[in-house]
């Protein structure tokens, strides 16, 4: 029997910075780079682990996220996390994390 391992599952999870957010009529979307600089992803409300999480984030917020390739981006966050929230479904308070 053939491999059954999916290459999604072992991909480590990236930190880094939310450097751009648009919020406006019909587009919701962001883009983050790594803590390495060397790459930046596109995100939007699809790419949370919890979508809800997509209003509480402001450019500059520490994040995690696993990237994928995107024919029309380049790089897309994938299961993109506020740093310190991993597995947790909302945040709650007015601060997430330090």
């Amino acid at each position: 029997m053939a491999d059954q391992s999916s290459p999604t599952e072992l991909r480590a999870r990236t930190d880094g910075i939310v450097t751009k957010l648009v919020r406006t009529h019909g587009s919701r979307w962001g883009r983050v780079r790594s803590l390495t600089g060397a790459t930046d992803a596109f995100f939007n409300e699809a790419s949370m682990s919890h979508a809800e999480q997509f209003d509480l984030l402001a450019e500059g917020d520490a994040v995690q996220y696993e990237e994928e390739a995107d024919r029309v981006n380049g790089a897309r966050a994938a299961r993109l996390v506020a740093a310190g929230q991993a597995g947790t479904p909302t945040v709650s308070g007015g601060q997430a994390g330090e």
